[in-house]
C-alpha cells in the first residue's frame, strides 16, 4: 500500500455508499407505498374518518407486507446500480489519476464458468452447514426474511434475486466498499470489514453467517479475476440456485436421509475447494503476469510501442 493511497482513502468515502444505499432504499419504500395507497384508492376516501383512514391503511399494509418489501427491494436496486456503477467508474478513473490503477488481466470465457459451478455449490454447503447447527431453527428474523424474499414468485424472484440483487450488492461492498477500504486498509482486513458489513446488513444471525463466508468468497474472486464482474456473476448464480431450489424443490432429494445429506454438503464443500485450486492454477498467474507488464511499462516508457503502427510511444 503506498502513501498515496493512504492519503486518497478515508472513512467517509467508506460509509458515504452506505448512506446512500439506506437513503434511496427507504425513498423506494415511500414509492412502492404511495402506489399502494394510490391503487387502492385510498387517496379517494374523503367520507370517513381520520381515524378510519388509518385503521384501513394499517390493515392493507400488513396484509400485503411481503409483497410491498419485495417490490420495494426491487425498485431500491432499479434506482441505486446506475447510481453504485456511476461511482464504481469513478473511482477507478481516480486510481488512472493516482497512479495506482491496474488493467486486469483478459481472463478467458471458459475460466468464468468456474464461478457458476462455486456459486452453486458455495450455496448449498453454506445453507446445508447452517441447517446442520440448527441456528435456522430458533430463528424468527430469518423466518420472516424467507418469507419475504421467497413471497412472489419464481420469475419475480429470479429477476430480484438472480440478477439485481447480485449486481447491487456487488457493486456496493466489493465494487466501492471493499475496493475503498484497501486504500488504507490491509488486504485480508479490508476483506474481513466488507463481509462483516455485508453480513450485518442482512439484519438476521443465520443470513449474517452466510453472508460473512460468501462475502469472503465474493472477495478472493474480485481480487483474482480483476473485476467486479467475477463476484457478480458468482453471487447471481448463487442466488439463482437458492430461488430454483425453494421455488421448485429440484434439490429437496438432499433431505431424503442423513447420509444424502451429508454426502451432498461433503461434494459441495469438495467443489468449492477444487474451484478455488483451479483458479489459483489458471486464473492468479494471468493477473500476475498483467501486473509486472504494467510495472514494466510504468518503469521504462520509452519502449512502450504503438500496437498498431509498431512505433515506439515516447
Amino acid at each position: 500500500m503506498n502513501n498515496t493511497m493512504k492519503k486518497r482513502g478515508s472513512v467517509w468515502r467508506c460509509i458515504s455508499p452506505l448512506l446512500i444505499y439506506f437513503v434511496l432504499q427507504n425513498a423506494a419504500g415511500v414509492i412502492v407505498m404511495v402506489r399502494h395507497l394510490w391503487q387502492n384508492g385510498f387517496f379517494n376516501m374523503r367520507d370517513i374518518s381520520s381515524e378510519e383512514l388509518m385503521n384501513r391503511i394499517l390493515t392493507s399494509t400488513f396484509e400485503n407486507i411481503n409483497m410491498l418489501n419485495f417490490f420495494t427491494m426491487i425498485v431500491g436496486y432499479v434506482i441505486l446500480i446506475p447510481i453504485f456503477l456511476y461511482m464504481h467508474r469513478r473511482d477507478l478513473a481516480g486510481d488512472q489519476i493516482y497512479g495506482v490503477y491496474r488493467e486486469p488481466a483478459k481472463v478467458p470465457v471458459r475460466l468464468y464458468g468456474l464461478l457458476l459451478a462455486a456459486g452453486a455449490a458455495s450455496c448449498l454447503a453454506a445453507s446445508n452447514m447452517i441447517s446442520m447447527s440448527g441456528l435456522i431453527k430458533n430463528s424468527e428474523s430469518y423466518a420472516s426474511a424467507v418469507e419475504v424474499l421467497y413471497s412472489a414468485g419464481l420469475v419475480p424472484e429470479l429477476l430480484a434475486l438472480g440478477v439485481l440483487a447480485p449486481i447491487g450488492e456487488e457493486l456496493l461492498f466489493r465494487g466501492l466498499i471493499y475496493r475503498r477500504l484497501k486504500e488504507f486498509v490491509p488486504l485480508i482486513s479490508s476483506m474481513v470489514w466488507a463481509s462483516l458489513i455485508f453480513a450485518l446488513l442482512h439484519g438476521n444471525l443465520v443470513q449474517g453467517i452466510y453472508a460473512f463466508i460468501s462475502g469472503l468468497l465474493f472477495c478472493y474472486v474480485y481480487e483474482r479475476y480483476g473485476s467486479v464482474k467475477a463476484p457478480i456473476l458468482m453471487h447471481m448464480f448463487s442466488n439463482i440456485t437458492a430461488v430454483i431450489a425453494s421455488e421448485t424443490g429440484i434439490l429437496n432429494f438432499m433431505y431424503s436421509g442423513k447420509i444424502m445429506f451429508y454426502a451432498v454438503t461433503f461434494i459441495c464443500c469438495l467443489l468449492v475447494v477444487a474451484v478455488i485450486y483451479l483458479i489459483e492454477m489458471y486464473v492468479r498467474p494471468l493477473n500476475e503476469a498483467e501486473t509486472e507488464n504494467t510495472e514494466l511499462k510504468e518503469r521504462f516508457p520509452e519502449k512502450i510501442r504503438n500496437k498498431k503502427t509498431g512505433r515506439r510511444v515516447d
